[in-house]
């Protein structure tokens, strides 16, 4: 029931949302408050908050003037040709701020000048210059025109059903600029292409420029869907969707996780790992990924859209792979929070449940009562393997960001303005049952808590710490103890 608009409702002088929500398979459309939705399904408000992002195109133009004049093309072609290609560039922005819309043959032009690292004799820093230059004026062109400009790009791949001759007009067949996409066999191939890592430095390079176009590529898919937001017909139309459905008998998405993990698949030595995975964030294929991932997420949880089955279970199968500085930036790049408390819920299920009391144990696949879950499971879970103690760290984060995400899960926040006063109102959907649950259990519990950590600690403390200097061991332990703090207090402050 996926929530498609939403109005403001002022009683009394306060304001409360309430959206607008359709059941597609009854045909049912009704409208309920944002306590309730809360209360019901908080997935799909966080799903609504998300697709409610203003990135629509800017729509510069007055008028559109049609297409490219064919004088226009052959010129930007011929210089693209003989070398001159910033020349060329600047033809065609110009012709774009006038008001024309490009064809397909010259989105195929740009899109070829970064993926044909051989088209070029340049310098890499010249190179990587040019692709930035290319993908300012293909973002451009998407604000000006919006996503439709680039719908032949995603039936460029190998594996894409491509039109018959028979189909195509002859304006089609003369002239056509094959796109150099063509050689990945499916868009998630691509993806793997350019965030998988590479041994040698010529490659690395080469992801690098065409990592400027994976980018350019998730902002289509991200506008295609937000565009669609209020029509739950659209939003089966969706680009993402039609990618991750292309298999009519698909039931789950393991290829295209793969794909989008496959990021995370570098080999560090324990002692670098704390210093290099610092600078994750810093790294643009990580961000590509975790964009792509709450695409996923998106589709997942608008119900309805994908045939999909199992997809926390399988997105859990490559999280539990990831080291603490990765899991922590992977769940602080995914923005509903209804995922990642799920998500972490499987990290602690899948843990070393030998101190966990036979009477807890009802609760390891237990989706509904969660506060009891938190309190009276997770918190008494330990690391499969306690080998050091970012096996410890890495624990302890998942136990915050599972707090956290759930205490947001249950919450929506909106401006309103009321008498010239711009107003930020907050609706809290925790019942009156998970408030008393919090208040009666959380002091007793944290408290358990911080002494079951303190525990690992001490066992870890007289082992050999794989390399780790005395100041990374000093860092991680205030690290641990202030992330328990932040926890403590998030819980006293319901």
């Amino acid at each position: 029931m996926p929530i498609v608009g939403h109005d403001v409702e002022v009683n009394n002088g306060e304001a409360e949302i309430v959206f607008s929500i359709t059941t597609p398979e009854y045909n049912l459309h009704e409208r309920m408050s944002a306590k309730q939705t809360l209360f019901l399904d908080p997935s799909i408000v966080h799903v609504y908050e998300e697709l409610s992002f203003d990135d629509g195109p800017k729509q510069t133009l007055k008028a559109d003037r049609g297409t490219m004049p064919v004088d226009a093309q052959r010129m930007i072609q011929n210089y693209i040709e003989e070398g001159h290609t910033q020349g060329a560039l600047e033809i065609f922005s110009s012709s774009i701020a006038s008001g024309r819309c490009p064809t397909p043959k010259m989105i195929n032009m740009l899109v070829n000048i970064i993926i044909d690292d051989d088209s070029l004799n340049l310098t890499i820093t010249k190179r990587m210059s040019l692709c930035v230059k290319v993908v300012e004026l293909l973002a451009f062109i998407l604000d000006t025109h919006g996503p439709k400009s680039f719908e032949h790009l995603w039936t460029s791949f190998s594996n894409s059903k491509q039109p018959k001759d028979e189909e195509k007009s002859a304006d089609d067949l003369v002239g056509q600029t094959k796109c150099y996409l063509s050689q990945y066999d499916g868009f998630f191939k691509f993806v793997k292409s350019v965030l998988q890592p590479n041994a040698d430095e010529l490659s690395r390079e080469r992801s690098r420029q065409h990592g400027l176009l994976l980018g350019f590529l998730v902002s289509i898919l991200e506008l295609d869907i937000r565009l669609r937001k209020k029509s739950y017909i659209d939003m089966q139309q969706a680009v993402i969707v039609q990618l991750l459905e292309r298999d009519a008998f698909k039931v789950n998405l393991v290829n295209e996780l793969d794909s989008i993990f496959s990021c995370y698949e570098i080999s560090v030595n324990p002692t670098e790992t704390l210093r290099d995975d610092l600078q994750i964030s810093n790294h643009p294929e990580f961000q590509y990924s975790s964009r792509l991932m709450n695409l996923f997420i998106i589709c997942a949880y608008t119900e309805g859209l994908l045939k999909t089955k199992n997809f926390e279970e399988d997105a859990y199968r490559h999280f539990a792979r990831l080291r603490g500085q990765q899991c922590s930036y992977f769940l602080e790049s995914i923005s509903n929070p209804t995922f990642v408390t799920t998500l972490c819920s499987l990290a602690f299920s899948d843990s070393d449940l030998s101190l966990v009391p036979d009477s807890a144990l009802q609760y390891k696949h237990n989706r509904t009562q969660v506060l009891n879950k938190i309190f009276k499971f997770d918190m008494l879970t330990r690391p499969i393997s306690v080998d050091s103690i970012e096996d410890i760290w890495r624990h302890v984060i998942i136990m915050a960001k599972r707090i956290s995400s759930y205490l947001e899960s249950k919450v929506v926040r909106y401006d309103f303005q009321s008498a010239k006063k711009l107003c930020t109102y907050v609706t809290s959907g925790l019942t009156e049952d998970e408030m008393s649950l919090i208040w009666e259990n959380a002091p007793g519990a944290v408290e358990g808590w911080r002494a079951h950590i303190t525990v690992m600690l001490n066992e870890v403390v007289a082992r050999a710490y794989k390399g780790y200097s005395p100041q990374d061991i000093r860092e991680l332990r205030e690290t641990i103890e202030m992330t328990m703090d932040m926890t403590q207090m998030s819980l006293e402050a319901v």
